[in-house]
């Protein structure tokens, strides 16, 4: 009999486990979302549109399809999203950095 309840223990925890599990995976990546919008501003502040439009663009349109995929309430592939647009968002900072000082 001990051992039927253990068992059913064990389910009990297994099963709230993956619940939590899954309600923590199951929101907006608002934080990543809030980063990449931080990256592409300061992106523009650095001069991207000048010296690096086509990586900028590409940032932002990456951005556009990760909130359209939160709409969707695609959350894992909306961060990943995110996450991309920041990575591009940095890159084109760097591009117009180093073309700044290029130019100097």
């Amino acid at each position: 009999m001990r051992w039927k309840n253990g068992f059913k223990n064990f389910h009990l925890l297994f099963f709230t486990i993956s619940i939590i599990f899954i309600l923590g995976c199951a929101r907006a990546p608002e934080e990543e979302i809030q980063e990449t919008r931080r990256a592409l501003h300061n992106t523009l502040l650095s001069g991207a549109e000048e010296y690096a439009p086509a990586v900028l663009k590409e940032a932002q349109d990456i951005l556009i399809k990760a909130q359209a995929e939160i709409e969707k309430k695609n959350y894992k592939i909306a961060k990943k999203l995110a996450i991309k647009a920041k990575e591009k968002a940095e890159e084109a900072k760097k591009m117009a950095i180093d073309a700044k000082n290029k130019r100097r």
